[in-house]
């Protein structure tokens, strides 16, 4: 499925609609076993799944841009100092890392489980 169409499924479950054969009730009913910070977020309509992606855009912009070089104003300590570079790359390393091995699991997991229920 593309991301794009999953967006479009959690904006019509946040709406109240039915998508993907899924009501917006059932998707609040799955939602209710998650912890206590995505059970708040989702009860608001907010995923947790949007949260990272805005949190990797915000990382991707601060690594292309100049304004990522800089600390802003808004920040007491740090202001108009320049920003480390490991400071935006190892996160992006350590998620970079872990979505190669994730990848990689499920590309040797997928031939192997279709095998298995032959």
């Amino acid at each position: 499925m593309r991301p794009s169409a999953l967006a479009c499924a959690k904006t019509i479950w946040t709406l109240g609609g039915s998508a993907l054969g899924v009501t917006a009730e059932g998707r609040r009913e799955a939602g209710e076993a998650g912890s206590g910070m995505s059970h708040a977020l989702s009860s608001v309509g907010i995923d947790v799944t949007v949260l990272a992606a805005a949190l990797g855009v915000f990382l991707l912009l601060g690594l292309l841009c100049s304004w990522g070089q800089v600390f802003p104003r808004w920040t007491p300590a740090l202001s108009g100092r320049r920003v480390p570079r490991l400071l935006p790359l190892v996160p992006a390393w350590v998620v970079g890392a872990g979505l190669s091995l994730y990848g990689t699991v499920l590309v040797v997991y997928a031939p192997l489980s279709s095998w298995r229920s032959r």
